[in-house]
């Protein structure tokens, strides 16, 4: 005791945090996390390491939000992170699923100038990888250096989570030629590729390998992901044989990858004998073999499972299933009735449920243990924890929307065929379906490759916005406007000018020496042909394409145009919206320090004279007015707090122009009626692009 006293007295009085993070760091080794916390809050000064410590220790022990919450501060307090706090942070990111949290930290990182190594890489492929944008991290990949198998196995792991065996193959192989040598990882990663893909004889010519080629000896990771390839095809026979003649014994994952596919396949003796190797050792064994006597309508030793299991006070695990909307995280478990939006949750699912029903979807109420009628175990199945996150985020977001569903289980069978019913695309040619749902789980076709990326239809949902059917990401076309020089007639003319809200993409922060690479703009009036949106082509390669998910092969060809061939367009569509002897009024958040200057610029290039009634207000500014619910100014008025602050739906994938614009079009209003500003006081607050002093080269 007398020792405990003297040890906080020591931590509170030394100037040095070298005992302190001694004591942080063992704590957090034990997983004492709240010791470690009582040790950091008292510690009068942290150093990096102090900062570090507590990152990698709460991601380390699953306290994900926590890790990602002191990494927040750790930016605040005015240390500079190194590549130690970037790879933690980046690893609870990746298990978490937060995507939006890790794109903040990926630009930090370029912001900085941090040197990548192979940590940092592969820490960043395998965050998107996890995080569902496989195709940012496939991106990333090919600008970073590749010299260190690591990097390598991290990609060929992220292609293999997505069920992409034949990519994953080539990767392999390029790697090889790349003059790297394989380890037991890389074999690891590539036989589970095969696994998720049902690439069974390319799995065992791999496997053989392994040994003959290149002299790895199997372990148990090597068997477990073989006998998962064997037991998803169906062939149980030669998974058991392989187990019992494998040069090591068996652990209790193996035996569960058998009996998983015992209860898929129905196989009842070949999982009582599974069973009795795994002696039971979580809640999970008693849920298998208990499907498997219900499917086979043994209803009574189904019974007797479930009493062993209570009999031991083995608690079943619950599910859980979250979406991340913003930088806000909602959790939902099965039959959930907690949340405040249940009633629209609810309503959301049964249409989709419904309308899944209508194309082919049947539940498999084989999967509920329970000596029930048909009804109520299809009412089990409905309620599941993954469909109430779809539904939540299909209510709450736009169309158009990519959305993330996570889970801290594996997906089961039946909601694995809901989810590619209700993500079937409904047959138009580019891709107009585009909520993305991505249920992380191990989950995968048996016999072919099914990727967990789909693509959801989102109606529009408590939307006053019209939102024009535009092209899908890879596919936007060159511009999305139509019958431009239609003028509008007889709609708000009393408006002292036309107000005109747009946001821009760039290759970088420099408004002199970067690029527009997407325009998006919308008349706040609404009505037809009210929105234009294009990718600009800025003539050199894009290095951020982590940010908007715009990549140079997207934009950098002949049917893209160039600035100055769009600004004729531009013009031309302004003209169509202006209303007589009016200015126009253009929107920008932060507009004043970012997209007014780039615009100017693109401008001047082309040697082109910006119209003199162009006017600009900058929403950032006038949004710093604000006060939150205690009478205090709020803590941030970036546009995405500036959403949820309002309590705004989502509007598509971020940091994508016209996805902003509809964000700011809902800010806007919201913030002319709170601060009781009219259009001739936004006025009152605009600046003339003259108004600007020229920037430095590089601001």
């Amino acid at each position: 005791m007398e020792a405990c006293k003297l040890f906080w007295l020591m931590l509170e009085w030394s100037a040095e945090p070298f005992y302190g993070n001694l004591m942080l760091m063992g704590f957090l080794k034990c997983g004492q996390i709240d010791k470690a916390y009582q040790i950091f809050k008292r510690m009068p000064v942290k150093d990096l390491v102090s900062w570090n410590s507590m990152i990698a220790g709460t991601a380390r022990n699953s306290c994900l939000k926590d890790a990602m919450n002191i990494f927040s501060k750790l930016v605040n307090s005015g240390l500079v992170p190194d590549g130690f706090s970037f790879s933690s942070v980046l690893s609870a990111c990746a298990q978490a699923g937060a995507r939006c949290y890790g794109m903040w930290v990926h630009q930090l990182m370029a912001e900085l100038g941090l040197e990548m190594n192979h940590i940092l890489s592969s820490s960043l492929v395998d965050m998107y990888a996890k995080c569902g944008r496989i195709d940012v991290a496939i991106g990333i990949f090919k600008t970073i250096k590749r010299n260190h198998v690591s990097v390598w196995n991290t990609m060929i792991g992220g292609l293999a989570a997505h069920g992409l065996g034949s990519d994953a193959v080539m990767f392999f192989r390029e790697m090889e030629s790349e003059g790297l040598v394989p380890d037991g990882v890389t074999f690891v990663a590539l036989l589970t590729a095969c696994s998720h893909s049902g690439m069974v004889e390319e799995a065992r010519q791999y496997f053989e390998a392994m040994t003959t080629k290149y002299s790895i000896t199997p372990r148990i990771e090597h068997y477990g992901a073989m006998v998962d390839t064997l037991s998803r095809a169906g062939l149980l026979d030669e998974a058991y044989d392989l187990v019992k003649t494998m040069n090591v014994k068996p652990d209790a994952v193996i035996w569960r990858a058998l009996l998983s596919a015992c209860c898929r396949y129905r196989q009842t003796k070949l999982g009582e004998i599974t069973v009795k190797e795994i002696a039971f050792q979580g809640s999970g064994d008693y849920t298998l073999l208990s499907n498997i006597y219900s499917s086979a309508n043994r209803w009574e030793d189904s019974e007797e499972v479930w009493k062993e299991r209570k009999k031991k006070g083995i608690r079943k695990s619950k599910g859980l299933s979250w979406v991340e909307l913003g930088r806000s995280t909602h959790e939902f478990k099965a039959g959930d009735r907690s949340h405040p939006d249940t009633d629209g949750i609810y309503k959301v699912l049964h249409r989709l449920s419904n309308k899944a029903k209508s194309e082919g979807y049947i539940p498999l109420t084989e999967l509920v243990s329970k000596d029930v009628s048909e009804e109520e175990r299809e009412e089990n199945l409905t309620v599941h924890s993954e469909k109430l996150a779809v539904a939540y985020s299909i209510l709450k977001t736009m169309p158009r929307t990519e959305i993330m569903v996570s889970k801290n289980l594996q997906t089961c069978s039946d909601c694995h065929e809901w989810m590619k019913i209700v993500s079937k695309n409904r047959g138009n040619k580019t891709r107009p379906i585009s909520t993305t749902i991505l249920a992380r789980s191990t989950r995968k076709e048996s016999k072919q490759s099914f990727k967990t990326s789909r693509h959801l239809h989102s109606e529009s949902v408590e939307s006053s916005i019209e939102v024009l059917k535009q092209s899908d990401l890879e596919h936007l076309k060159s511009l999305q406007c139509y019958n431009i020089p239609q003028k509008v007639s007889g709609v708000k003319t009393d408006w002292p000018a036309t107000i005109l809200v747009f946001d821009i993409e760039t290759t970088g922060f420099s408004r002199r020496y970067e690029r527009i690479i997407e325009f998006a703009v919308r008349d706040l009036m609404g009505g037809k042909n009210s929105t234009i949106q294009t990718l600009i082509n800025p003539e050199r390669e894009i290095k951020n394409a982590y940010v908007h998910g715009i990549s140079s092969s997207m934009v950098c060809k002949p049917d893209i145009p160039r600035f100055r061939e769009f600004i004729p367009i531009l013009l031309q569509y302004v003209l169509s919206r202006q209303m007589a002897d009016k200015p126009v009024l253009w929107v920008a958040h932060n507009g004043r320090s970012f997209d007014v200057p780039f615009l100017m610029y693109e401008f001047q290039r082309s040697k082109i004279e910006m119209p003199g009634d162009w006017l600009f207000v900058d929403t950032l500014p006038i949004a710093r007015q604000l006060i939150d619910s205690d009478g205090e100014k709020l803590k941030s008025v970036s546009l995405d707090n500036l959403r949820e602050h309002y309590k705004i739906p989502l509007a598509g994938s971020a940091h994508r122009a016209m996805q902003d614009v509809i964000t700011l079009c809902y800010v806007l209003q919201k913030l002319t009626f709170e601060l009781k500003l009219t259009v001739p006081q936004l006025l009152e607050r605009s600046f003339r692009v003259s108004d600007l002093s020229t920037p430095r080269p590089g601001k």
